[in-house]
């Protein structure tokens, strides 16, 4: 996947390349414009951080697992504190 941003990375360079003719900057932000659209790249401005996590929901594990701050093992049917994309942890170790 980072091979395809660092391609579209470049085509959008070379479309806002002033030096760049007129045809070759069209086809440039056309090919990069399918390729996020095919790879449904989400565009983000970095001059804006993301402010707010995801929010964290205590849940009654499914499944043994390990916590993700402590590393140590939790059961199945103990409350976890879960995280979209991050995972579970202890609800001690969390704080919630």
């Amino acid at each position: 996947m980072t091979r395809v941003v660092a391609k579209i990375q470049r085509l959008i360079a070379l479309a806002a390349n002033d030096s760049a003719e007129a045809a070759e900057a069209r086809t440039a932000a056309h090919i990069a414009a399918r390729l996020i659209h095919g790879y449904r790249i989400e565009l983000r401005d970095p001059s804006q951080s993301e402010t707010t996590a995801p929010p964290t929901k205590v849940i009654q594990s499914r499944y043994a697992g390990r916590c993700n701050r402590c590393g140590r093992n939790y059961q199945v049917g103990e409350l976890v504190a879960w995280t979209k994309g991050r995972g579970a942890a202890h609800n001690k170790c969390a704080d919630v």
